[in-house]
């Protein structure tokens, strides 16, 4: 990691340790890591020159979930745990997960009980409420304890009390996904992540502000945009089961993209249980991503990116939750400065990757996320 020093790369003595066992800096190489919604740090992944010795001492057969973070000068640039180990002539290769894996450990069980009971809910609760009652009953959890970052939404998980149970398989990381759909208010989603100091978050899509610029002159040289009106929708309703039976949510649209584009109508079957008001809100925010044409695919940056203030920043910093603005897609117009999130030129990153080696970064807008099965997913309605 010489040709770029100002990363650093520390391993710490137990999963949630906050004592540096050792930074293996120097003796590393090869470091990608990665963000996403849901989730927060989601991968991580490098290779250590270590003799055989201390690599089947030290990382093989040690330090299991230990956790691992990288920072730029006191800055956490990505924070998880270890997780696998490949023995390799040189050393060892080393991948990392997010402390969002942690909810993915375990079952959403209520484990006070012999045998473990499913957890029921009045459907009075609000989703911040089952969020954190899905972090107190993991039997182990690496999550901190500091619940500040879990916001209260609108509404509550499920309308006139009608009660709500998970399904036994479903883990906290469903659980997670989950409650982020329940939250949906007006057509903004939510999100459940994991972010530094493995602090949980549950909180509102923010686009309140560009959090980085840049420009097709940054970008990797066979970078491709694709303006598709395969997901464009003007008129939007929800399939859902409501005591056991198909009902349909009323029609939503959008009366100017009527207009402009032609009607096209779309359904959004979510093909479970859902309560009334989460249908509606999932068919809003449908309706919200897909009535106007959209750029979809990812690209990757291979230059620079720039700050609100246009100052220079590492790529490394951009992450899942920021929003981009690729200042000459479009001819220059006279809202250079506003936050529409048009599809076209002013992305909300759901993934990003940053390769060290090549110092590279991949971004996927929210744009590319689009189908049916990724929309009820991150609804947290979705099979």
């Amino acid at each position: 990691m010489s040709n770029r020093p100002e990363l650093s790369l520390l391993i710490f003595n137990g999963p949630t340790s906050t004592a540096v066992l050792e930074e293996v800096t120097a003796i590393a190489g090869r470091l990608r890591f990665s963000t996403m919604l849901h989730g927060g740090f989601n991968a991580c992944s490098f290779t250590l020159e270590v003799d055989r010795g201390t690599a089947w001492a030290a990382w093989l057969t040690d330090r299991h979930v230990y956790r691992v973070a990288v920072y730029e000068g006191a800055k956490t640039i990505w924070e998880g745990r270890k997780e696998d180990v490949a023995l390799t002539p040189g050393g060892v290769e080393v991948t990392c997960l997010g402390f969002w894996a942690n909810l993915g450990d375990f079952p959403h069980l209520d484990y006070s009980a012999s045998p473990p009971a499913r957890v029921p809910y009045s459907g009075t609760e609000h989703a911040d409420d089952v969020f954190k009652d899905v972090l107190a009953k993991l039997p182990s959890s690496q999550i901190n304890a500091d619940q500040s970052g879990i916001a209260r939404p609108d509404l509550q998980v499920a309308s006139g009390g009608k009660p709500l149970t998970f399904s036994g398989g479903e883990t906290g990381q469903g659980g997670g996904r989950t409650v982020a759909g329940w939250s949906a208010s007006g057509n903004t989603p939510w999100y459940a992540a994991i972010w530094e100091d493995r602090k949980p978050y549950l909180s509102r899509r923010s686009t309140g502000s560009v959090t980085w610029h840049t420009s097709l002159a940054q970008l990797h040289p066979g970078w491709r945009f694709l303006l598709s009106f395969g997901q464009y929708a003007s008129d939007v309703y929800a399939d859902y089961l409501s005591g056991g039976a198909s009902t349909l949510t009323a029609l939503a649209f959008d009366a100017a993209s009527r207009a402009r584009y032609g009607r096209r109508v779309k359904a959004l079957r979510i093909g479970r249980e859902a309560p009334a008001a989460v249908a509606t809100q999932a068919r809003d925010t449908r309706l919200d991503l897909s009535q106007r044409p959209r750029q979809l695919g990812g690209f990757a940056v291979q230059g620079m990116v720039f700050d609100a203030n246009r100052a220079p920043a590492p790529l490394w910093r951009v992450r899942a939750g920021d929003v981009l603005r690729i200042d000459d897609l479009v001819p220059a117009t006279a809202d250079l400065d506003s936050v529409t999130l048009d599809g076209l030129r002013t992305f909300f990153l759901v993934e990003t990757e940053y390769d060290h080696t090549s110092n590279t970064l991949r971004a996927r807008p929210d744009t590319a996320s689009l189908t049916l099965p990724r929309i009820l997913q991150r609804e947290g309605i979705g099979g």
